[in-house]
């Protein structure tokens, strides 16, 4: 369907559908007032840009959801940290889903864009379509929906004896006052429904507490359109985009380190689906020219090389190749010719 075509669906169920709002007047005076004017999802303009990644370290510390409920930063009395309102992903997708709208309203609230209809949004962060007629089931916008319910409960705080200059200055509205917490943004979202009560679209308002003109971003990659539905690939090429700005060469890990990443199960019942599924993603990576190549430091014998099966081996040969392959380092050695900007 084209974009036309989908625009004169919404609009021809003008007569049976309504709005449900859910407001709140931190989100600004100016945007609070312009919630009331918003009849129709087609009146907002539409945003087909897929959004970059942020290079800042609070929020290049937001892949660490998962691992820690609460990140800190900094040192003795000026430390601070971000925390995600206790929501965990339990999944690779979850994970996946968090970080790209995270970093999407991060990366659209710089650019000054204050609202966003929630199928672009989808759209932009590489959500899988369906074959239906607006190309999302209601349960798939549901989904999103809550996720950036859980996004908008993100908040940075201080645990020190005071708060750092630099929070101060990427947080203007902090109160002067030594410890303190507040959201990262403000959201509301205003749903449209159907005749027969069906969600039909949403729009998705948000204002950031923090400083748009201290943000920059990776300037070459898209890696956050890249499809929802392979999670594990996208949650590892988000942490390899971001690595990319800190060396020019190469990032080590240990594999457990990139499986906690990617967030991929250690399966000790089938352990070659966890060496599979990790495999299968670094190929894409080097697909995709986010490195050239890989390396395993020790090398896992026993596992089914070309050497082995020169050898008639069809499975792994040596008894505790998983836990020395989980402890040993990996080695991503990025392309010449693919290097992020600064």
């Amino acid at each position: 369907m084209t974009e036309r075509e989908h625009n004169k669906d919404i609009e021809g169920d003008q007569t049976g559908g309504n709005q449900e709002f859910s407001l709140d007047p931190s989100l600004g005076e100016e945007l609070f007032r312009s919630i009331s004017r918003i009849k129709e999802v087609p009146s907002i303009s539409r945003i087909k840009e897929v959004p970059r990644l942020p290079i800042n370290s609070l929020f290049v510390a937001v892949q660490l959801i998962g691992k820690k409920k609460t990140i800190e930063f900094g040192k003795g009395n000026k430390r601070y940290y971000i925390s995600f309102g206790n929501y965990e992903p339990k999944t690779a997708r979850e994970k996946a889903l968090f970080i790209s709208v995270y970093y999407a309203l991060v990366y659209y609230s710089v650019k000054h864009i204050d609202r966003i209809i929630l199928t672009d949004l989808m759209e932009n962060i590489g959500y899988p379509r369906t074959r239906i007629k607006y190309g999302f089931l209601e349960s798939q916008k549901e989904e999103v929906i809550d996720m950036i319910w859980n996004v908008a409960k993100s908040e940075i705080g201080v645990s020190g004896a005071s708060v750092p200059s630099s929070i101060k200055k990427l947080f203007p509205e902090v109160e002067k006052k030594d410890i303190f917490k507040m959201n990262i943004f403000n959201v509301n979202i205003v749903k449209q429904y159907s005749a027969t009560r069906a969600l039909k679209n949403a729009v998705i308002l948000f204002k950031p507490n923090f400083d748009r003109n201290l943000i920059r971003f990776n300037g070459t990659s898209e890696v956050l359109g890249s499809p929802i539905s392979e999670p594990e690939y996208k949650n590892l090429a988000i942490y390899i985009v971001y690595g990319r700005n800190l060396s020019d060469t190469h990032i080590k890990k240990t594999v457990k380190e990139i499986l906690e990443i990617a967030k991929i199960e250690i399966c000790r019942k089938n352990p070659e689906r966890t060496y599979d599924k990790l495999i299968s993603a670094i190929d894409k990576l080097i697909t995709d020219k986010h490195i050239k190549r890989f390396e395993f430091n020790p090398f896992p014998y026993g596992k089914r090389d070309e050497e082995d099966i020169k050898k008639g081996m069809t499975t792994r040969s040596h008894e505790n190749w998983f836990d020395e392959w989980l402890d040993a380092e990996i080695k991503f050695i990025f392309s010449d010719d693919k290097k992020a900007k600064r």
